[in-house]
């Protein structure tokens, strides 16, 4: 979604509510992927949850959304899970058996393959995210699993098992597009 996130989702979460025969007084637990992903997504979602944990009296978790997509793959050996950013950077993250090897980070193409090797050391790896064929030459054994976005089912099993702890905040992992008035008449 482009714009009109705060619009949107409200009805979007009445929608679901409907089409799971649902009612909101039967939620006792809320959640939502914490990024990496859109600063304006992120912001809506997470203030929703938030919200609507508070003003309902549950739970608030929040997983990231390397870590549900690495649920999409199979939970046996490598698994590198990444989401292309800006030009030809990656926001990635390795799990071995289900487990995390790595911290997210965000990383070139020629560090991914680095961080692979060093992690694998040639091991079978799975790929699982939205541009994940772009990378397939860095491990052409790889198998490819392109998942536009997370699944429901497995958001749900995540937010279900997710430790409860702080609320959940943005996981920024790059610094803002965005530019002060004085830097955008800077560069003309």
């Amino acid at each position: 979604m482009e714009r009109g996130h705060q619009e949107q989702i409200a009805p979007l979460v009445q929608q679901a509510l409907f089409e799971a025969d649902t009612r909101i007084t039967e939620i006792t637990r809320i959640g939502a992927t914490i990024g990496p992903g859109s600063f304006t997504g992120l912001r809506v979602g997470l203030a929703f949850v938030r919200a609507f944990a508070m003003a309902r009296s549950i739970e608030c978790v929040g997983v990231t959304t390397l870590e549900a997509l690495a649920s999409e793959a199979p939970p046996k050996g490598l698994i590198l899970t990444a989401i292309r950013s800006r030009g030809e950077l990656y926001y990635v993250q390795l799990y071995r058996d289900g487990a995390p090897a790595t911290a997210p980070d965000v990383l070139g193409r020629d560090e991914i393959a680095a961080r692979v090797l060093e992690v694998g050391g040639g091991d079978p790896l799975t790929l699982v995210g939205p541009d994940v064929e772009g990378l397939l030459d860095l491990a052409p054994a790889s198998t490819v699993l392109v998942r536009e976005h997370v699944t429901g089912a497995i958001l749900h099993r995540q937010i279900s098992a997710a430790v409860l702890g702080a609320p959940p905040r943005p996981l920024y992992m790059r610094a803002p597009d965005a530019r002060t008035l004085a830097e955008r008449q800077a560069r003309g």
